[in-house]
Parts: C-alpha cells; sequence; structure tokens
C-alpha cells in the first residue's frame, strides 16, 4: 500500500475512538472537514478503540492493538480496519463491507497520541479472500471528525485523483 497521506483524529467525538486514515488523497482532512472523502480516492481506515469494563473510549495509548472485525467492540485495546474505493461521484466501487473489513492482524501505535497531536505506528492487516496490507504510518492531526455512516462527497479539489493500490482480494 502506497500512502500519499494520513490523518488522525476523533472518530465521531470524543471518547468514540481514535481514526486514522490512510489516503492517496492530497487533503483528505479538507474533505473531512466538509463530511465526505475525496473524490476518486482510495483509503485505508483505522478505527482504534479501548474497552475497559464495558466502557468504550478513544484509543489513544502507545501499544499493540489487535484487528477485530466485530463492530461490538470486545475487552482492551482493538483496531477496526477498513479499505474503500470512491469514483468520481464519491459512489463506492468495494461494496460487501464484510469483504473489506480487517479479519486479524495488528496496528501498533508508536507513542501515546496526545490531544490535537500526531500519532505514527505500523501496521499488518488480513482481510477476506486472502488480501493483506502492511506498512509504517506517520500521521498528522486533522480537526475535522469522521462521520463513516453518512459521509458525502467532498471538493473535487481534495484528492489527486490518483488510484491507490491495496493488496486487497474483494
Amino acid at each position: 500500500l502506497t500512502v500519499r497521506r494520513s490523518i488522525v483524529g476523533p472518530f465521531g467525538g470524543p471518547g468514540n475512538g481514535t481514526f486514522i486514515v490512510l489516503t492517496d488523497a492530497d487533503k483528505p482532512c479538507q474533505a473531512l472537514k466538509e463530511n465526505g472523502w475525496p473524490r476518486s480516492t482510495s483509503l485505508v481506515t483505522i478505527i482504534l478503540r479501548e474497552k475497559s469494563n464495558g466502557a468504550v473510549t478513544s484509543g489513544t495509548k502507545a501499544g499493540t492493538y489487535p484487528v477485530s472485525p466485530a463492530t461490538d467492540v470486545p475487552e482492551g485495546l482493538s483496531a477496526h480496519v477498513t479499505v474503500e474505493q470512491f469514483d468520481a461521484s464519491c459512489a463506492s466501487t468495494l461494496p460487501d463491507l464484510n469483504k473489506r473489513t480487517g479479519t486479524a492482524g495488528t496496528v501498533t501505535v508508536d507513542a501515546q497520541i496526545e490531544e490535537n497531536g500526531p500519532a505514527s505506528g505500523s501496521y499488518s492487516v488480513d482481510f477476506p479472500g486472502g488480501g493483506k496490507i502492511s506498512g509504517r504510518f506517520a500521521a498528522e492531526y486533522c480537526d475535522g471528525t469522521a462521520d463513516l455512516a453518512a459521509p458525502t462527497c467532498a471538493s473535487t479539489t481534495a484528492t489527486t485523483g490518483l488510484p491507490l493500490t491495496l493488496d486487497v482480494t474483494i
């Protein structure tokens, strides 16, 4: 996976998780501030969470986050990882969420993610069908809030329009 930009910030507001987005888009934070994803782009979204005694908080600790495909957050540290590709009208070209959701692997955060701070680390994620992505990230803070449930199409200036090669069988 060749990443052009990576960003980090709060997922759906404080306490819901920390997002890290790896993408081929030139200005992903600008797109996120428009509650959208860039046109004609590919991205990997990582949601870091910590669950303790049933309470879910944003994952900001340094350490290894096991990948979990479950929408129900497991106890301890966990990472939910998905891949996405959008065409010029921001329609998904990977419609089956089950096939583009990581099923195993880890995301490692090098140091505590401070409020409004960057994040760095590595990832190695397996997908259904034998696909795998791995690499390192150095994500800049983005003050947008990810709303993955209802994204819109961001302005055309937010992307390079260059496809990202994902080694994932969908």
